[in-house]
């Protein structure tokens, strides 16, 4: 999905502690049909539940500290006075839910009435954004790869895909973003999560 960072709440990117993953690259040297990059961020389930852009109720700031994935909106994207969320948000939510029930807490960082949809991208499914622990982040990635080819089944091909979330670890979070075709998704995203949960293991174990 588009860019959401708001220093305020998101905190930055720091890119020179990132990596950068290409795949598929083409005999004729041009770009790759998917890109996956994982940078050090400093997003957290706290700088959610407490950003004043988001004008949550203490019951929602509680919830979201306690959660163990959130969906979080765009916040001051182009002329919108308020955060908004990517289109199909609420449909991706409940899938997840109904799939997780109570084994897992997962909310979305809005209070009912500001709730809103737009659409970012007509090329492109653009899932929104969350922030999710590390050890429920595999089950997440295969909800929403599984999401995405029960909701868009009907393309003749497979569809364009943009994704960015943010995986805390006991560490550290980092902020991990694919763009490329669904059928390759849910692989290369696996392969970055195990790759973040090797180099946190090293940071806890050095």
């Amino acid at each position: 999905m588009g860019t959401i960072a708001d220093d305020s709440l998101y905190g930055t990117a720091k890119g020179d502690e990132g990596m950068e993953q290409r795949a598929s690259r083409r005999e004729d040297d041009s770009p790759p049909d998917e890109v996956i990059t994982v940078v050090l961020g400093t997003t957290t389930l706290e700088s959610v539940a407490s950003s004043s852009d988001l004008n949550l109720e203490d019951a929602t700031r509680d919830r979201i500290r306690h959660a163990l994935v959130v969906f979080v909106p765009i916040v001051h994207f182009g002329d919108y006075e308020h955060p908004v969320f990517a289109e199909c948000t609420a449909d991706l939510f409940q899938y997840i839910r109904a799939r997780v029930g109570n084994d897992m807490e997962t909310e979305i960082a809005i209070e009912d009435p500001d709730y809103q949809e737009i659409s970012l991208r007509s090329d492109a499914i653009s899932i929104p954004e969350m922030i999710m622990t590390l050890g429920v982040a595999p089950v997440i990635v295969n909800l929403v790869s599984q999401w995405i080819i029960t909701r868009f089944s009907s393309r003749k091909s497979p569809p364009a895909v943009t994704w960015t979330a943010t995986i805390q670890t006991a560490n550290e979070s980092r902020t991990l973003s694919y763009s490329g075709p669904a059928d390759t998704f849910e692989r290369l995203v696996l392969d970055s999560i195990e790759t973040i949960r090797r180099n946190d293991h090293n940071d806890t174990t050095a």
